[in-house]
Parts: C-alpha cells; structure tokens; sequence
C-alpha cells in the first residue's frame, strides 16, 4: 500500500487499472533474490500477506518452497533470462497451505529495476 500511496495521478490511475485487471506487483532484488516490496494483489496470488512477502526469499521460498516440481526449471530459466537483461515470461502452478495449487502467469519486463508483474490465471 505505501507504494501506491506514493504514486502521482498518472501512475495512480495506472496502478488502479492494473489492480482491477487482476494485475499484481512485486520488486525483487535478482543479486538476493530477497522482495523488496509487492501489492496486497501479489501477495494473495501466492497465498500471503505483503507483510510476510517482504521477508521471503524468490528462490528458497518460492520457487523451491511452494512452486510445484515440474514448473522449477522453467522458473528458474525465466529468472536467468530476465538477469540477462531479457523480457520473459512464464506460468507455474503455486502451492498453498491446503495443498492446493493456484496457475499464476508471470510477465517480468526489464525496466532496469527488478519490475514484474503477476497476473493470475486461475
């Protein structure tokens, strides 16, 4: 919420379409894999609070922890593109504390900071 409290009238529109496609936000650091920060959006599509998130680690808590087996190679293939500097995207099964899993699509855009989005495909 701080970060879209901190956008301007352009980007808060933008922020709002996006939030009401279903689009989610999150930053990375890809050197620690650690999140920066993310939306409520987000969070929820891996079964969290933003809270939690920014605590969590992409690679040990995500990929390895709560994306199904058969999706890992091609998570971690979509990383190292998008670290090369390239466009990518990518969809993954993500377990929750159910055991259930939840299809998410990842589009991850190189906008020279660590930007993605998470669009949940249900």
């Amino acid at each position: 919420m701080e970060f879209e409290n901190n956008l301007g009238g352009e980007s808060q529109r933008l922020w709002r379409a996006a939030e009401l496609a279903g689009i989610g936000f999150r930053s990375i650091d890809f050197e620690t894999g650690q999140y920066l920060a993310c939306d409520a959006h987000y969070a929820a599509m891996i079964g969290e609070t933003v809270e939690s998130m920014v605590q969590m680690n992409v690679v040990y808590n995500v990929i390895l922890g709560r994306m199904h087996r058969d999706d890992r190679d091609s998570a971690f293939g979509v990383r190292e593109r998008f670290m090369q500097g390239e466009n990518a995207d990518g969809t993954f099964r993500v377990s929750y504390a159910d055991g259930s899993y939840k299809v998410t699509r990842l589009k991850r855009r190189c906008t020279g900071t660590a930007l993605g989005l998470m669009i949940s495909a249900l």
